[in-house]
Parts: structure tokens; C-alpha cells; sequence
């Protein structure tokens, strides 16, 4: 009989502390990855803002629009708004409102939603990539999963995991990332 050889209990300790080791060091990594992911979706919707942004400001500048205060276009506009179809915006009347401030697109999720694909308008249904959540003037950009209904208004889920949209009176928007 052919005599066995196997691991000796040292050998087997040793390399078992060996992975621990590799998996202490490299878990953190792999557990992250998702709100990288999350993050990484976020700054490219930043740039697609941030690039939407200045095409509408020229738009409206070729128009001679770029120094209106607030523009509409709904047939009786609010308190302080001038109307115009902004047909040129892609706006309808009568299917959705748009708004902008100084040539700008105001921080108004409907707004957005025309102008940016796969943004939902924060009607209080998630069927888009994106949803837009009104805060207190600030208008939050978020993934759809980040984002629930209640009523007939959506919210954040986490304050965090979003790129914000902010009317800075005449001078361009103020976007900001603020990472999952």
C-alpha cells in the first residue's frame, strides 16, 4: 500500500489566514462598486445638464430671449412671466409647461424632462432612468432608484446620490454633483 501525504494542520492555518488577509484587503473594494457605478451614471448626467444647459442658453439668446426674467408658455402666465409658445424650444402648448429665467431652463421638472431624455418630470411616476425631485427651489436629479412616490409627489430616498439643478438669478445655474 502507496503511503498518503496531505497538508499538515500548519500548512492549512497558514493559508487560511493568507485568504483572510486578501479578503479583508480586497472586500472593501468589491462593496463599493455599486455606488461607484451609481456615482459614475450621476456624472454623466452632469455633463448631459451641463451641456443642455448652454445649448438652451443660446437658443434663446438667438431669439432675443436671454435677458427675459421669466418666460412661459402657458396662456396665462404666472404672476411676473411673460408668455411666448417657445415652439422653438420643442415647448407645446397645452401638453406640457416650460419655463426658463434668463435665457436658462427654470428648476422645473417638467421643463427638464422635455429637454433631457430619460428624465421623468416628478408627476409621480418612476418610469424613467431619471427622475427630477423638486426641493425648496432646488431641482434634484437623481436615478429612478433612488426616488420613491408618495401621493402624487416623489422624493429622495438617501439626501445624497444626486446632481442638483439651482437658478442663479442672471448668471448660469449652479450644477453639482453630490455623490451615492
Amino acid at each position: 500500500m502507496k503511503k498518503q501525504h496531505g497538508f499538515t494542520l500548519i500548512e492549512l492555518v497558514v493559508v487560511i489566514v493568507i485568504l483572510g488577509i486578501l479578503a479583508v484587503i480586497a472586500a472593501p473594494k468589491f462593496m463599493n462598486l455599486q455606488n461607484d457605478a451609481r456615482t459614475a451614471t450621476l456624472k454623466e448626467m452632469e455633463g448631459v445638464l451641463e451641456s443642455t444647459v448652454d445649448t438652451v442658453y443660446e437658443k434663446m439668446a438667438a431669439n432675443g430671449m436671454a435677458s427675459v426674467p421669466y418666460i412661459v408658455n402657458e396662456k396665462i402666465p404666472p404672476e411676473g412671466a411673460i408668455y411666448n409658445s417657445l415652439s422653438f424650444m420643442g415647448c407645446k402648448d397645452g401638453v406640457a409647461v416650460c419655463s426658463f429665467q434668463y435665457g436658462y431652463p427654470s428648476a422645473f421638472a417638467p421643463t427638464l424632462n422635455l429637454l433631457i431624455d430619460g428624465v421623468g418630470d416628478n408627476s409621480g411616476i418612476i418610469n424613467d432612468d431619471f427622475i427630477a425631485v423638486q426641493d425648496n427651489g432646488l431641482l434634484k436629479i437623481t436615478l429612478a432608484t433612488n426616488a420613491y412616490k408618495k401621493g402624487d409627489r416623489v422624493f429622495l430616498r438617501e439626501n445624497k446620490c444626486y446632481v442638483s439643478y439651482k437658478i442663479n438669478g442672471e448668471e448660469r445655474p449652479i450644477i453639482k454633483l453630490v455623490a451615492c
